[in-house]
């Protein structure tokens, strides 16, 4: 096998795995989220229900679900909760007979699909006089994830040092030049192998503890003392039969499987025979690997997830091979170099041996950071709304920390760069008129610019970590301030114009103002009545109709909780007149959630920046490719 070609069938064996695991049925949605409820949320009913229905926007666990009703005092009501037998994205909520008053359903659940805990707060009063103006501005915010951070934080680190030690193995140490004849130098390349095997053993075993601690976690979370009943038994079960199961099960075996082959690989690398084919499986499996865990993240639930998926299944793999290679050169050939008897840096086949070592990684480095700089555009493009959400969110907040941390890391591997490579150093030399031979930091300064770049590398996994773990910042309250849907519409049909308002116009409690006038005088009918029908367009949720009576010439109007949930309604006025057909207006509306404050601007990232993420990975692509074909390259 050429290990030449080794990076472009990694890449064409990446796409193919995630094009095939993305078209398979039953990926993953969104979370679990509250998309209806009786009553609705920051609604008033005139009789206490007896009954709270909350539909889900896919099948909740029937073992993890918490519902917690208090009234205004913080008094909890006692209840009784289940899963509709027929729905699964029902839960149904059996209520003792309430009194007049404020009440609110604070609810926790378990996906089934994808194992993700939710959790939300609805608002809702019963009796005449209740006060609910406020109570659309409220946010339920989610808390941030430290735990669950810290322990992808840890498999992240693990992930990374199994790739980049297998990278470094394979593309840097693998073939020792020829022209070095010493036997301490020849022996460094023997020693270096036989060191970041071990590293990678170690990453793999750490990998496998974080998957068991990201177990532990969710069955926690599962049986939490708000829910009862609940065995660990139970609760694994449960979580194992998600697809968030299915692929921590798969992910937990393949890292089993490359365990034991670089366990194999370490002990044949003793005897001199090849691993190269064993090496590379083990990289196919690391591709697998990483897909389950993009498959159960945030791209798998955007609007377009193969291509997402595929995007974010590069950018960490480019991300791992960057920091893991970075942190193996650290582990494995830093120390060794160290202990060389001979002075390896003033010495010139010392130092022709490290700009050879070294400097192979950094060409590589190279090429992964452009693709982490173009797949985290195009990320960041699907997971963050608007400028105001890059601000106002934590997601947010911590991508821009992580944006400049990489700049910084970028700036390391740069002057590591500069230091390998005279040719390249030469050029910001003549701009600040340097003598011929001036190079930035002598070759001895390598080593500590290594291990810094190594320990900020990892501190930006750890942002990877914290970003993966909590909610994107695209909410709907940063999606609807560019929305700009005018609080009325009017429609002419036949003789009659049609004019339909609503006020305020957010989910919950509405003022519907209708009129109806004819243009014929006299008019040819005489009007009956006016019957209001909405449907939901994002969802099917069923027809809701309201028949209004007149309240004055032309006029209609009546109160209405029925459009409970932002986003598209489409609401029918149908006008029915005496001895003449019916005629009906059809109003496409927009029903917006209380949006923040424009700060900097509410315009979405998305139509600008996917674009440019995607042509900065096109170029990245066919410049390495060009220059990889470059006559230079092959008579090199």
């Amino acid at each position: 096998m050429n290990i030449r070609h080794l990076p472009l069938r990694l890449f064409l064996a990446t796409l193919a795995i995630i094009i095939l695991a993305t078209t398979l049925p039953g990926t993953v949605s969104a979370h679990a989220e509250v998309i209806r409820s009786y009553p609705p949320d920051n609604s008033v009913v005139k009789q206490a229900p007896k009954q709270v229905q909350l539909w889900y926007s896919e099948a909740v666990a029937v073992n993890f679900i918490t519902i917690q009703i208090l009234d205004i005092q913080g008094q909890t009501v006692p209840t009784t909760s289940h899963r509709d037998n027929t729905d699964p994205t029902l839960v149904v909520i059996d209520l003792p007979t309430l009194g007049s008053g404020l009440y609110s359903i604070k609810w926790k659940v378990l996906s089934a699909q994808d194992g993700h805990f939710a959790q939300g707060l609805i608002v809702f009063g019963v009796g005449e006089g209740i006060n609910l103006t406020n109570g659309a501005t409220r946010q339920t915010e989610q808390p941030v994830n430290w735990i669950g951070s810290l322990f992808r934080w840890i498999l992240y680190i693990g992930l990374s040092g199994l790739i980049g030690s297998l990278l470094v193995i394979l593309l840097v140490v693998q073939k020792g030049p020829n022209q070095i004849e010493e036997t301490s130098l020849s022996e460094l390349r023997y020693s270096a192998r036989q060191r970041l095997w071990r590293w990678a053993g170690w990453m793999a075993c750490l990998a496998l503890i974080a998957g068991f601690a990201q177990l532990a976690q969710q069955v926690f979370d599962s049986i939490s003392p708000f829910v009862v009943n609940t065995s660990t038994l139970t609760a694994i079960g449960q979580i194992s039969a998600t697809p968030w199961g299915y692929a921590w099960q798969a992910r937990q075996l393949l890292l089993v499987g490359i365990l034991v082959l670089i366990t194999w690989n370490g002990q044949r690398e003793q005897t001199g025979k090849s691993t190269l084919w064993r090496s590379v499986g083990i990289l196919l499996c690391l591709l697998l690997v990483i897909v389950s865990l993009t498959l159960t993240g945030h791209a798998a639930v955007v609007s377009t997830p193969v291509i997402a998926v595929i995007v974010d299944s590069f950018h960490l793999f480019a991300i791992s091979l960057w920091v893991g290679g970075v942190v193996a050169l650290a582990v494995g050939l830093v120390p060794i170099v160290g202990n060389q008897a001979m002075d390896i840096y003033e010495t010139e086949p010392g130092q022709r041996l490290l700009r050879q070592y070294f400097g192979a990684y950094s060409r590589f480095a190279a090429v992964s950071v452009g693709i982490v700089i173009g797949t985290g555009i195009f990320s960041s493009a699907q997971q963050v709304y608007s400028p105001d959400a890059l601000i106002e969110t934590f997601y947010g907040r911590t991508l821009v920390f992580k944006i400049l941390l990489v700049g910084i890391v970028g700036l390391a591997g740069l002057t590591n760069s500069l230091i390998l490579h005279p040719a390249l150093a030469s050029v910001p030399g003549r701009i600040l008129r340097k003598p011929e031979g001036w190079t930035l930091l002598p070759l001895r300064n390598l080593p500590t610019i290594i291990r810094i770049e190594a320990i900020l590398g990892l501190v930006v996994l750890a942002l990877s970590g914290l970003l993966t773990s909590n909610p994107p910042a695209y909410g709907i309250e940063f999606q609807s301030a560019a929305v700009n849907q005018p609080d009325q519409g009017s429609k002419l049909i036949g003789d009659l114009l049609i004019n339909l308002s609503i006020k305020p116009n957010h989910p919950g409690q509405n003022l519907f103002y209708i009129t109806a006038v004819s243009s014929r005088r006299p008019a040819p009918a005489e009007v009956l009545r006016v019957i209001v029908r909405m449907r939901y367009q994002e969802q099917d949720l069923g027809q809701q109709e309201a028949i209004v009576e007149p309240t004055g010439n032309d006029d209609y109007r009546f109160g209405s909780n029925n459009l409970s949930l932002p986003g598209r309604w489409a609401i029918d006025v149908v006008v029915r007149r005496k001895g003449v057909p019916d005629i009906t207006a059809t109003f496409d509306w927009n029903v917006l959630p209380v949006s923040r404050p424009v700060l900097i601007s509410a315009q979405p990232f998305k139509p600008v920046l996917a674009p440019l993420g995607l042509t900065i990975i096109w170029l990245v692509v066919v410049v390495t490719r060009i220059l990889w074909n470059s006559p230079h390259k092959k008579q090199k």
